[in-house]
């Protein structure tokens, strides 16, 4: 897994200081350092697969550049709906 520092600074600002920020993925939700890592690691593991498996299937497509953030955008709605539909 990629360490956070090495990631883009947009990416660490989101991430560091936002709701899965260590600090308070350790403070708020009592995670330990451990899990908080863990956790990162599955979300990596499967972005990267998610990314993978997308690139795969859409190997022979035409226009990939403008399909692949499309594909990426219906599965945040997804994702979005999915958070939802858990939380009542």
């Amino acid at each position: 897994m990629q360490k956070v520092e090495l990631a883009s600074p947009a990416f660490q600002q989101r991430l560091l200081l936002g709701a899965l920020g260590p600090e308070n993925l350790k403070n708020h939700h009592g995670m330990m350092e451990g899990e908080v890592l863990a956790l990162y690691g599955l979300l990596h593991q499967h972005a990267l697969g998610f990314q993978t498996a997308a690139q795969q299937a859409t190997a022979n497509a035409r226009h990939r550049e403008a399909l692949m953030p499309a594909v990426w955008q219906a599965f945040a709605q997804l994702w979005d709906e999915t958070v939802q539909v858990c939380a009542l």
